[in-house]
């Protein structure tokens, strides 16, 4: 069963608690028992890893088939020009990610 689908006093017996709250010396053996109720911190990505996500933003996706579009059809400064865009928005991207 659910907690939301639990009445109040199922949940209070559940956890042996009441509506008051634990008492302090049920508190402390709680405490000791469970240990201190915290989150984990995640992982923090490597510079590399960061710096390569940008490139799975499909605005940067399109931009880079454009880049090997102009390339192709011999427009050189074109892909030139397109490939310095991405490479000012990967940049602004991930220093941004960075100095989260």
């Amino acid at each position: 069963m659910q907690w939301y689908e639990m009445s109040t006093e199922e949940v209070f017996k559940t956890l042996d608690t009441k509506e008051s709250g634990l008492s302090s010396q049920r508190a402390k053996e709680r405490l000791q028992k469970e240990g201190a109720n915290l989150l984990r911190a995640k992982e923090a990505a490597s510079a590399v890893t960061l710096f390569f996500m940008q490139f799975k933003n499909p605005l940067i996706i399109i931009l880079i088939f454009g880049v090997f579009l102009s390339a192709y059809s011999g427009h050189t400064i074109d892909a030139i020009a397109i490939s310095v865009i991405i490479l000012i928005n990967v940049l602004i991207g991930f220093v941004q990610e960075v100095n989260m």
